[in-house]
């Protein structure tokens, strides 16, 4: 018999290379739980003794400075592993990990993920294409805020936020996750008075609109031409 927790691995990509037969050997190491919107589910420098699968809604990755001001922040969405930064190598999570909605994960203890992946060499191929494709991203965000229009940037992000997270509904892409300008601030390395002006003109311009703090992107070829 295929439990749910199975069903719900069997979405996820980086299990999709495993038979049936290593599914169900994973279940003795699964747990699930739930968090409501704000809840941590680790804090930087936390043992990292856990490795999450998102099942239902979003989750924000975030690293402070000693003031406690934000240096990064980037979303998991659903049916994705998290985090990958430490594999093998460190004993404390780099980031914390916030829900930005009320979420559903599975998660499984970190020394019963990284045997499984020694062990299986196609799901390590998978973790490291993984890997590589979170680094591409990132090369393109640290090339985004280097960029010097303030302008630009906030538009990137917009565009970045569309891609990575963006769901096609009647003829528009909506990002089904609350984004606020302090967020994007954040993320385009500008001001929230820049992010403000920059998304009123894209409003006014009927580019894109807002309701209940999501992003409804009505024209996602202007974000796909203006970016550098």
């Amino acid at each position: 018999m295929i439990t749910e927790s199975i069903q719900l691995l069997k979405q996820v990509d980086l299990f999709s290379c495993l038979s049936e037969k290593e599914l169900k050997e994973l279940e003795p190491f699964l747990y699930e739980r739930t968090y409501k919107k704000g809840q941590y589910l680790f804090l930087e420098e936390d043992p990292r003794l856990r490795i999450y699968i998102l099942i239902e809604g979003f989750v924000m990755l975030e690293k402070s400075n000693q003031d406690g001001s934000l240096l990064y922040t980037n979303y998991v969405k659903r049916n994705t592993v998290f985090p990958y930064m430490g594999l093998f190598t460190n004993e404390e999570y780099n980031h914390s990990a916030v829900a930005e909605t009320d979420i559903r994960v599975l998660y499984m203890v970190t020394d019963a993920f990284e045997t499984l992946i020694s062990k299986n060499t196609m799901l390590l191929k998978k973790v490291i294409l993984q890997i590589n494709e979170l680094l591409a991203v990132q090369e393109s965000r640290i090339k985004n805020v280097m960029t010097p229009s303030a302008h630009i940037r906030v538009l990137n992000t917009i565009n970045y936020l569309m891609t990575d997270l963006g769901e096609r509904q009647s003829g528009l892409i909506r990002i089904n996750c609350p984004i606020t300008t302090t967020k994007i601030s954040v993320m385009s390395g500008t001001s929230r008075e820049t992010v403000s002006a920059v998304v009123n003109k894209l409003k006014k311009d009927k580019i894109l609109s807002i309701k209940d703090r999501m992003l409804h992107i009505h024209k996602p070829e202007y974000f796909e031409r203006k970016v550098i």
